[in-house]
């Protein structure tokens, strides 16, 4: 009955979605190099001097069975995998769909983008989410991209020159502490610029759903109030009754992604969408996990 309650509960959520099947977070990966650096605000930036303990957490991590194969192998028969995990928290289990795909570490691609605004703001490469940052007039795919950004307007479109030059100003040894200290996948930054786009750096399902969950309250000691300017980024639909936060991520080889959460009057549950489709569209994992919900909810 719990797991039935849940799924109602999840699919009332999803489905207030605005825009669910045509979300304007289109991430078409540019591969170009940026040249120009972003300059550093007054003062420089903080660097940790703390030294913080890894979160592991994995033992914690209680996924029954797969239960609800035969229900949702429609919503993935077209596409060549797919997976989707999700965890409440009050009793630290959950439901998954081709539980053995949830453990396979792979690109972490745009969802990345959460942990790096948080490296960006912590480290004071950026102020504030709505800092201005300025476009040097090379001309994207993506035409929200050619103008100046935002943390905010970069995090909605994924603007991946904004982070591939933010960045650029964190040290390697900095960004591999963060990485270390949130235990965040194989923690492996050797691609170099652009190391979490289909490079180096990799992470699983079950893992993402750990790392949301240290984010949520904040085991990693990281500023409170940076926490709350990367929840609002992350922040897509919210009533009197619940808030959905989440970050897609897509590649042009066919991965796509939908991470976040989702806080109730009941509980806070966390999740994770995988598909690996090419030419399936660049929400499409967002899109099953709407179709799942309002299948579910129909019944």
């Amino acid at each position: 009955m719990i797991k039935k309650r849940f799924l109602l509960l999840f699919c009332v959520l999803i489905l207030s979605l605005v825009g669910c099947s045509n979300d304007s977070n289109k991430e078409n990966i540019n591969r170009q190099s940026d040249s120009n650096q972003v300059v550093v605000p007054d003062g420089g930036r903080e660097t940790e001097t703390d030294s913080e303990e890894d979160f592991e957490d994995e033992e914690d991590f209680s996924i029954e069975e797969v239960i609800f194969d035969k229900e949702l192998q429609p919503f993935f028969m077209n596409y060549k995998e797919g997976c989707i995990v999700i965890r409440y928290d009050n009793t630290k289990q959950g439901i998954s769909y081709h539980e053995e795909l949830s453990e396979v570490q792979r690109s972490p691609l745009s969802t990345f983008k959460i942990l790096s605004t948080i490296i960006l703001l912590e480290e004071k490469i950026v102020t504030d989410v709505d800092q201005v940052i300025p476009w040097d007039g090379t001309i994207y795919q993506n035409e929200s991209w050619n103008a100046n950004q935002t943390l905010r307007s970069a995090f909605e479109n994924s603007v991946v020159w904004v982070y591939k030059k933010l960045l650029s100003n964190v040290d390697d040894d900095t960004i591999a502490n963060y990485l270390d200290r949130t235990n965040y996948g194989n923690k492996d930054i050797s691609g170099g610029e652009g190391f979490w786009l289909d490079s180096s750096l990799k992470i699983s399902l079950k893992e993402q759903i750990i790392f949301l969950e240290g984010l949520y309250y904040n085991k990693f000691n990281f500023n409170q109030n940076v926490i709350e300017k990367v929840k609002e980024l992350m922040l897509i639909n919210q009533t009197e009754n619940y808030k959905i936060y989440g970050k897609t991520g897509s590649s042009n080889e066919g991965t796509n992604l939908f991470v976040g959460f989702i806080e109730s009057q009941e509980d806070v549950f966390f999740f994770a969408t995988y598909v690996n489709e090419e030419n399936a569209g660049y929400n499409v994992a967002k899109e099953i996990s709407c179709n799942i919900a309002e299948s579910l909810f129909l019944e």
